[in-house]
């Protein structure tokens, strides 16, 4: 019961920090121009702060060459949820523009900011250095097959300029760092700054999830057979069937692999979806109804599949 409420308590952390970005865009203390710079500052600044903190400070170069199954892992993740989309689709048939976010939703979720606290909670902090390292896998599956099931038509933009993101720069900068030992060589008052300018990285990610999800408004919630085909994929087929293959792959792999794993796993949709959808002629409107209703569901299954997640690994 005690292991059940701490997990449950995660969860309303992210829920009261999402709530006070629902309340700031309400009484417009947060208004469009703020949240986009608090984007521009979480994605360019915190976000390749706290990736490159995390790994030098808390990965060996013995973490990162024995996890290097972290980053393919995140690929098998979004391709189980392609394949299971594609799956639905010869079913329900959808077309257009209902089809590529279906697709989109059901291969890359939030994969990053979510997730922070548990692998804190499982792992301590060297939990979000191998989450970040994980990550690195998804960043490349995002902005080359992600991005190719949203285009409508060219795009403009080299693949060189969409992978080059600070994330990206970061995640391999402190792999780098770490690998080759020039981490050990960072003066302390310098990664003390970097650790001031990541803390503020899970508070400001889920004050604009926040205001986001108040200007998606209630409206966005829709109980259509669409949206809930995304959540039946997301949130229940792709971590179940990735659960059980975790169960087979227990006693060959290593734990902090799997527990990072599958606590990606569990999260829904990713926010991120809606601001892609505009970029690449999409339709921004569905991307939010699914990130919406995900959101909402996702209160019920993350606590379910996290808890199993602790048992199976006995945490």
């Amino acid at each position: 019961m005690h292991n059940i409420l701490i997990i449950v308590g995660k969860i309303m952390e992210l829920a009261v920090l999402v709530a006070c970005g629902l309340i700031a865009r309400r009484f417009r203390l947060l208004g469009d121009e703020g949240e986009k710079d608090l984007s521009k500052l979480l994605v360019d600044f915190f976000w390749p702060a706290s990736i490159f903190y995390s790994i030098v400070t808390g990965l060996t170069p013995k973490d990162i060459t024995a996890n290097w199954l972290l980053p393919v892992s995140a690929v098998l993740t979004a391709g189980t949820g392609l394949l299971i989309a594609r799956v639905f689709l010869k079913v329900s048939a959808f077309e257009g523009d209902r089809k590529k976010i279906f697709l989109y939703h059901s291969a890359v979720n939030n994969f990053v900011f979510m997730v922070i606290p548990f692998a804190v909670l499982f792992l301590g902090e060297r939990g979000k250095g191998l989450l970040f390292l994980h990550n690195l896998g998804y960043i490349l599956f995002m902005w080359t097959i992600g991005v190719s099931l949203l285009k409508d038509g060219g795009d403009s933009i080299p693949l060189s300029k969409r992978l080059l993101t600070p994330g990206l720069i970061a995640t391999v900068a402190g792999i780098t760092a770490v690998l080759t030992g020039i981490s050990t060589r960072i003066p302390a008052f310098a990664m003390t700054m970097i650790g001031t300018i990541e803390k503020p990285i899970l508070v400001v990610a889920m004050l604009i999830a926040g205001s986001r999800i108040y200007i998606l408004g209630l409206k966005a919630l829709k109980f259509d057979w669409w949206n809930i085909q995304i959540g039946l994929v997301r949130l229940v087929l792709v971590p179940a069937v990735l659960l059980a293959v975790t169960v087979l792959l227990k006693p060959y792999v290593k734990p902090d692999i799997l527990i990072i794993f599958m606590l990606v796993n569990t999260m829904p949709a990713s926010l991120f979806s809606i601001s892609l959808a505009h970029k690449y002629h999409s339709s921004p409107e569905l991307a939010a109804e699914g990130v919406v209703f995900t959101h909402v569901f996702g209160l019920i299954t993350m606590p379910v599949f996290i808890f199993l997640i602790q048992k199976l690994f006995e945490l």
